[in-house]
């Protein structure tokens, strides 16, 4: 039931998310079939204008249709909030469901403009960035909202690996304390920094390689060795390794 909507309605959601969702609506309708409902906690009326909340509504027709239950508003409201705070947001233009909201770029343009003056990386003309930032935002806005949490499988491996993209995150999430009243999570962190770190390799990248001469005293053999441990170990930095060698005498 579930595949036969999001394909009609061309809703995209990761192999995650649609996992939690069809569990979502497995207790829901346990809940629902027991008199017990998601009580109305106000707020959510904002949804019920976006594209997730059309989704939602077909969903949930969807569910009375097959299961003989009523859905009220209010788990249809919960159904669009947990669809709008796990929808993956299309970097291919021509999704007519795609809306970045000015609030949405200005708050991007705040955190790069932290991340400028605390590290002296200025990001703030890369398009790639802003995107990918825009676009995590935008789900991630309704998780802040309603304290709703996405689990980061590589949270430690980012740590480790990536320590100034994972201090560019810290410090650029204080724009989405400002703006949503709510620190992100670790978890949330850790997929800000897989932003920035792509970033910071994309800068690695664009550097011209520095060429690299090797005078070697002990003869062609030797230098050519040398050659060879130089390319192995520096050869993502280095433009070029000149294959000769010159032997110096005494």
């Amino acid at each position: 039931m579930l595949d036969e909507v999001v394909k009609r309605d061309g809703f995209s959601m990761s192999a995650l998310a649609y996992r939690n969702l069809l569990v979502h609506l497995t207790v829901a309708l346990f809940r629902i079939k027991g008199g017990h409902y998601v009580p109305h906690g106000g707020g959510a009326s904002d949804i019920s204008s976006s594209r997730e909340y059309a989704v939602a509504c077909d969903i949930a027709l969807a569910l009375e249709q097959e299961f003989s239950v009523k859905m009220p508003p209010e788990e249809v409201e919960y159904i669009a909030i947990h669809l709008a705070s796990k929808r993956m947001v299309p970097s291919t233009p021509g999704d007519e469901g795609l809306v970045i909201s000015d609030e949405v770029w200005n708050i991007v343009s705040d955190m790069l403009e932290r991340v400028n003056s605390s590290f002296h990386f200025d990001f703030r003309e890369n398009l790639e960035l802003r995107m990918n930032l825009a676009r995590h935002i935008v789900p991630l806005s309704y998780r802040l909202t309603y304290n709703m949490n996405l689990k980061n499988p590589l949270v430690d491996e980012m740590k480790q690996r990536y320590p100034l993209a994972w201090s560019m995150a810290v410090e650029s999430s204080v724009s989405l304390v400002e703006a949503y009243g709510r620190a992100p999570s670790d978890d949330e962190i850790g997929y800000l920094a897989m932003s920035f770190a792509l970033a910071l390799e994309r800068e690695k990248t664009h550097e011209a390689g520095k060429s690299i001469l090797i005078v070697c005293a002990s003869g062609v053999g030797t230098a050519k060795l040398l050659k060879h441990l130089y390319e192995k170990e520096f050869g993502q930095f280095s433009g070029s390794v000149p294959s000769m060698a010159r032997l110096l005498r005494s």
